[in-house]
């Protein structure tokens, strides 16, 4: 069985901006108009012509009190407390300024460094420890002094550290009707010296009050929750440099410069908007034991082949391969489509599946196959156990979703159904019916029940015999609603994600099956996005009223990632927050891995996008 996630943040390419195109209001798959959410004082979209004939106070644009939204005002002003807090911790500033300004005369504060921690993973060169929530996490500090004690403990310990650094989120924002303010945020702290690396993750509850001024001042500071890692020697290290260095100019040149640079060099913007999805596919293409590289590339940049040397260099050979195609490439896989032993390859394009056959030097396209455009990602196995791989091809947007917006630029997102969307691009199944030298792949979806639910903006699938009895079922990963578990029947599947628990309602990027607990049955885990935003703004009284079924989803959305165990009789139960797999961040790809060798599936999450510094300015 193979299967392809999408990896374009681990390539670091993935940026997240919003759709260039708005097609009105859609229907979701019920056939009604949706339930908006959003806050009350919210116009919908804003035409640009419209922005430009009024004077509009662009000051305003981005005033979150603008909007009736106190509580994001507060949590700006909470923040910069905050990140005053990590540069004393990181950067050995100043305590007893800090305190002054920061701390309430009759704040109460724990110990944020606690002392007594058990160990719960000891396996070198890792090894964890956690206080254990409720516990007595050693002294209680009082007063501006106290302040300066609790936070001098963590100040102390990241002194003998190179570059530790601070990153705080403010996932929580109650108003009391005292006037206090009640807040919860994650905290990480990491840092390296010459032994290695350590980093701290913890939640903190802070209390809030106001001083004559108006400024807000911690009351009290306790920790929900505490864990420190410590990893010896260097663990993972980037190699990229060295392994390209054989390369010409021209490689890492198209590597080296991010998508801004190609983006006003290139003709074709369809299907930009998501930058960065493509993708890549590892595999032994010229048989010689080692393993290559292709990596997927966006519309006017050739895809590379990067093919291993004995000294673990690579070498690019996409021409020489007949790879180094210019159309805009989102997945790939190396597989034995035709049983003769060597990987030939596939890869998704825009509105199109090219299946090319290894020849031992080369690549011969033999077929493409046709797609609805905005193709996703890839996954293959052999779904009608006739000895061949077959292959499902995910899509996101419909293809005429840039047709309906004559503006250049948008004013505003899609206005999709957010928490159901059922207006997306169809996904396709093709069948290997390869016989000998006639390569023919045949598109079965209907045929076999999977244009049920095939309406969803899908981002990436994954084949397992979840339930045990012989054949390749099908987890779909769909952003902006439900999920798709389809059970493999024989001669048809059926979508069970409902009734096996595993719809995970939120906005799938990638999903990997792995049995994380060794029971024997195959588990899932799906990468969500999770949001310190929309956790805040969704449990604000100020949020739009809906049914509170609604509500609750678009909540769900903002929790994060998903771990869904597998039980003897199928049904999956959501053990995320207790197995401490929520908070992959901004999740794109995820993989079940033994990365340290002790017989365990570890999950490694690539997250995050690349940014400029924020100014301010929108």
């Amino acid at each position: 069985m193979y299967s392809k996630t999408k990896l374009s943040a681990l390539l670091a390419l993935a940026t997240l901006v919003a759709p260039l195109g708005s097609t009105g209001c859609r229907k979701n798959s019920t056939g009604k108009l949706p339930d908006s959410s959003t806050t009350s004082k919210a116009s919908g979209p804003v035409e640009l012509s419209q922005l430009s004939n009024n004077k509009t106070d662009w000051s305003k644009v981005d005033d979150p009190s603008e909007d009736g939204l106190e509580s994001e005002e507060i949590h700006e002003k909470l923040s910069a407390q905050l990140n005053a807090i990590g540069d004393a911790i990181t950067n050995g500033k100043s305590l007893e300024t800090l305190s002054k300004r920061l701390c309430a005369s009759d704040l109460t504060s724990e110990s944020l460094l606690p002392s007594k921690l058990n160990t719960v993973v000891d396996r070198p060169p890792l090894t964890v420890r956690r206080a254990k929530i409720g516990q007595n996490l050693r002294q209680q500090f009082q007063g501006n002094s106290g302040f300066q004690s609790a936070v001098g403990e963590l100040q102390r310990f990241w002194q003998q550290f190179t570059h530790p650094r601070f990153k705080s989120k403010v996932v929580r924002v109650t108003q009391n009707d005292s006037g206090t303010i009640e807040s919860k945020q994650y905290v990480a702290i990491s840092g390296r010296n010459d032994g290695g690396s350590v980093e701290q993750n913890a939640i903190w509850s802070a209390t809030w009050g106001r001083n004559d001024a108006g400024q807000l001042q911690i009351q009290s500071l306790h920790v929900d929750s505490f864990e420190q890692s410590e990893l010896v020697g260097n663990g993972f290290s980037d190699v990229t440099q060295a392994t390209l260095q054989s390369n010409n100019v021209r490689i890492t040149e198209q590597f080296g410069r991010g998508m801004n640079h190609w983006i006003v060099r290139n003709h074709d913007l369809r299907y930009f908007s998501p930058l960065g999805n493509p993708g890549l596919a590892v595999g032994d293409v010229n048989s010689d034991g080692l393993e290559d590289l292709f990596i997927c590339q966006e519309s006017q940049l050739p895809n590379r082949l990067l093919i291993q040397q004995a000294d673990g260099t690579a070498v690019d050979q996409s021409a020489q391969w007949n790879v180094d195609w210019l159309d805009g490439s989102r997945s790939a896989l190396l597989i034995d489509l035709d049983n003769d032993g060597d990987q030939d390859l596939v890869v998704a394009v825009l509105g199109g599946l090219v299946v090319a056959e290894n020849v031992g030097t080369k690549f011969n396209v033999r077929d493409v196959l046709e797609t609805d455009d905005d193709t996703m990602s890839l996954a293959a196995a052999d779904f009608d156990n006739d000895g061949d791989v077959d292959i499902y091809v995910c899509v996101g947007y419909p293809n005429d979703y840039f047709s309906a917006d004559t503006q250049a630029v948008s004013a505003a997102a899609a206005n999709r159904v957010y928490h159901d969307a059922g207006d997306a691009g169809r996904n396709t199944l093709f069948r290997n019916d390869v016989e000998q030298s006639v390569w023919k792949f045949t598109d079965v979806t209907e045929q076999i029940g999977l244009n049920v639910s095939n309406d969803r903006f899908s981002f990436a699938a994954s084949w397992e015999d979840f339930d045990n009895d012989g054949d390749q079922d099908l987890y779909v990963a769909n952003d902006f609603g439900p999920n798709n578990l389809y059970r493999n029947d024989g001669d048809n599947f059926t979508d069970v994600a409902a009734i096996a628990n595993a719809e995970d309602r939120a906005s799938g990027m990638s999903v990997s099956w792995g049995d994380y607990n060794r029971d024997g049955n195959p588990d899932v885990y799906v990468a969500n996005m999770f949001s310190s935003a929309g956790s805040r703004i969704t449990h604000q009284p100020e949020f739009k009223s809906s049914n509170e079924n609604v509500r609750n989803r678009i909540q769900r959305f903002a929790r994060g990632s998903t771990l869904l165990a597998n039980s003897t009789d199928h049904v999956f139960h959501d053990v995320s927050e207790s197995a401490s797999v929520t908070l992959g961040r901004w999740a794109w790809s995820s993989n079940f891995i033994d990365f340290n060798n002790d017989g365990w599936d570890d999950l490694l999450v690539a997250n995050g996008y690349i940014t400029a510094n924020d100014t301010g300015d929108l």
